[in-house]
């Protein structure tokens, strides 16, 4: 049984990990005595990110960024300005920026993408 996805949201000031284990999924929320196990989630996160990445970036970006808006919520603290800049940049392939971060995707070296991440 291997971890399908993992995901980190934020709603009302709080963080909880939200993981997918053969079709289940589990919720935990960051406290003081689990924090050294709500690391190692957002660790896992990003490396399932990253992995979705560096297999079809032009593909996968996009499905990320799904993700991160049905988990992101509708508050001021969930970044809808920021989500819709990145979202209009993923959905024109035709723009410079568009062009530029699938280049920094697919022409970095993956253990350089995951160091900066």
């Amino acid at each position: 049984m291997g971890t399908r996805a993992v995901f980190v949201c934020r709603r009302k000031g709080r963080t909880f990990v939200i993981i997918r284990i053969s079709g289940t999924y589990f919720c935990t929320r960051e406290e003081e005595e689990d924090h050294v196990t709500f690391q190692s989630f957002k660790k896992a996160t990003l490396r399932t990110a990253l992995g979705y990445l560096e297999k079809n970036p032009e593909e996968n970006a996009l499905k990320l960024m799904n993700w991160v808006d049905k988990l992101a919520g509708d508050g001021a603290d969930s970044f809808p300005v920021q989500r819709a800049a990145v979202r209009q940049v993923l959905e024109n392939p035709d723009s410079n920026m568009h062009q530029l971060v699938m280049k920094i995707m697919k022409e970095t070296d993956g253990e350089v993408l995951k160091a900066t991440f």
